[in-house]
């Protein structure tokens, strides 16, 4: 994909990656977004051929991220709502990432919550307890969760540091770094290293909960971040404008590419099998299929076909014959992106190039007419299912292109609200009566304040979850709390 995108956009010489500018994207406001910035005369295949490693790389990273948030999901039930167990040691090496699952692998640190300890505690509520409490940005719930962890030396060594720990966790959970927030995963990371320079004791189970929370939701960043950069790209090359490049009569690929760069080529056609496609695509479907018919080969290329019959002529009308060739097939292997796809450079040289040297070596001896047109003909042929081939591989491309559905990858964030919110009741389990109340009255707060939810829609438990997934969907990570802690 790398040396695809070479082809297309330009390169920072510095780091050797594609080279981003700054977009104004809003005139009005300024609003301005990164883009890439396009290489000059670029094949119209090239723009193809990347569309649909982007596509693709878009799609199978999709699933992966998809993958690992449902394993994430099945992860942290089971340690909060369900055995307690979980696996404590969740890096990527660790995780094997099928089509359409994720396996586990490697169960040296397997952990179990205790859901009732010789003294009555129940760790799976008082984790909760320290999660609920990073979410809401409460150092009580994070502390009171925490405490019932520690051993007896661990609670002495508490109580004699509790004012600074309560200093430490105003300042990670402090609200004016954000309001409430499920991206609670970089927050608990930090609150925990930081008790820890207390010279506090760190459970075990806290720890690798946490640890394992953040290699997860690393996973399903670096695989956003990837998944960002080819949607940026790809919104970048199918919103690309410019004024149409003069085309020869019979360079289709030439015309197409013009429709492509155009607002008019980019507008989508409604197919009767239910899909729209962007009008280039159907003038590409037409071109390489003959339209309606699915079968390649269209015998507009074959002899006697209607483009078949003008490029014999144009070559056969030509003052020079040989250069009209010579013209056609330069102009075909330009369009042909060989560095960045093998199978465009393998049927170049295993077809189009030998028929041109043909040509080359054949028309200075011949003499009579119909050794001329024998000659014209031989080329005329290979390069006539020369251009077809190439607007198959275009169409191929393209259309993947065109279904593939491009919007913003589901952030880590989204998952821990639905896997929360999907078990309502389940925040309120194991909290005494003044704690069940102030969590509601956290919730109402939140409804009305950050989400802005009316009276009644914020008593409403299923307004109150779909706004927060709404919310989710579209909040940035704690980023701060990544660099202080190094991460």
């Amino acid at each position: 994909m790398r040396n695809a995108a070479s082809s297309v956009f330009e390169r920072d010489e510095t780091t050797n990656r594609v080279k981003w500018e700054d977009k104004v994207v809003n005139a009005e406001t300024g609003e301005t977004k990164k883009v890439p910035v396009f290489r000059p005369n670029i094949p119209g295949t090239a723009i193809l051929n990347l569309q649909s490693w982007l596509s693709a790389t878009y799609n199978d990273l999709r699933s992966a991220s998809g993958n690992i948030l449902q394993a994430t999901k099945v992860w942290f039930y089971e340690a909060i709502f369900g055995s307690g167990k979980f696996h404590g040691d969740t890096h990527s090496g660790n995780l094997m990432i099928g089509r359409n699952d994720i396996t586990f692998i490697d169960f040296g640190n397997l952990y179990q919550l205790k859901s009732n300890r010789a003294d009555g505690v129940n760790e799976r509520h008082e984790l909760l307890r320290v999660i609920m409490g990073a979410a809401f940005r409460d150092k009580d719930f994070v502390l009171a969760g925490f405490e019932k962890f520690l051993s007896p030396e661990g609670k002495a060594a508490l109580a004699a540091n509790r004012k600074k720990a309560e200093a430490i966790l105003d300042s990670v959970l402090s609200k004016s770094k954000g309001g409430f927030s499920f991206n609670i995963v970089y927050r608990l990371q930090a609150a925990v290293a930081e008790l820890q320079k207390l010279g506090l004791e760190l459970p075990p189970q806290i720890n690798c909960f946490i640890q394992s929370l953040v290699r997860l939701s690393n996973s399903v960043v670096e695989i956003n971040t990837i998944m960002n950069q080819c949607k940026a790209m790809l919104e970048a090359t199918q919103t690309m404008v410019r004024s149409p490049a003069p085309v020869d009569d019979l360079d289709l690929i030439g015309k197409i590419f013009n429709e492509f760069a155009s607002e008019a080529g980019q507008k989508l056609v409604p197919q009767p099998n239910g899909r729209k496609y962007p009008a280039y695509i159907v003038t590409l479907m037409s071109n390489a299929y003959g339209g309606a018919s699915d079968k390649p080969g269209h015998a507009m290329f074959l002899p006697g076909g209607t483009y078949h019959t003008k490029v014999l002529n144009s070559i056969k009308n030509a003052a020079n014959p040989l250069a009209r060739a010579e013209e056609l097939y330069n102009k075909l292997v330009y369009h042909a992106d060989r560095a960045h796809n093998p199978l465009q450079d393998v049927q170049i040289e295993n077809n189009l190039d030998p028929a041109m040297k043909k040509f080359r070596e054949d028309w200075p001896n011949a003499r009579t007419p119909q050794e001329k047109d024998a000659v014209i003909k031989a080329f005329t042929d290979t390069f006539a299912r020369s251009e077809a081939g190439l607007l198959q591989y275009m169409m191929l491309y393209g259309r993947e292109t065109a279904r593939t559905v491009i919007g913003n990858p589901k952030t880590f964030a989204s998952a821990i609200t639905d896997i929360l919110l999907g078990k309502f009741d389940a925040l309120s389990e194991g909290l005494d009566e003044k704690e069940e109340g102030k969590l509601k009255g956290d919730v109402y707060f939140v409804a009305t304040g950050k989400l802005g939810l009316g009276y009644w829609d914020a008593l409403k438990e299923q307004k109150i979850l779909d706004a927060l997934m709404k919310d989710a969907q579209k909040m940035g990570g704690d980023k701060d709390y990544k660099v202080d802690i190094g991460v």
